[in-house]
């Protein structure tokens, strides 16, 4: 999974995260009762874009899915505007 956020405006990344199964950095995934399967807990992140008004920004959200075939990749998003 690979989640982006980029003032395209000013060509500044305002939040970068990527995770991928087999990743030893993140010890977080949960094993969903399915062999094979695994989760992440949902990820809160706040993105500032105060600096950003007026400019154009991309959300890039990539989910993928087992490169053999065998298992799929799902993401699930949900947005809160605080204003």
């Amino acid at each position: 999974m690979e989640f982006e956020v980029v003032n395209e405006t000013t060509g500044k990344t305002l939040y970068y995260k990527h995770f991928y199964s087999n990743d030893p950095s993140y010890s977080g995934w949960i094993n969903s009762g399915l062999v094979g399967w695994k989760g992440i807990p949902w990820q809160k992140v706040i993105v500032n874009l105060g600096d950003s008004i007026g400019d154009m920004v991309r959300l890039k959200v990539i989910a993928a899915d087992c490169g053999l075939g065998g298992h799929g990749g799902y993401v699930y998003i949900d947005g809160l505007d605080l204003n």
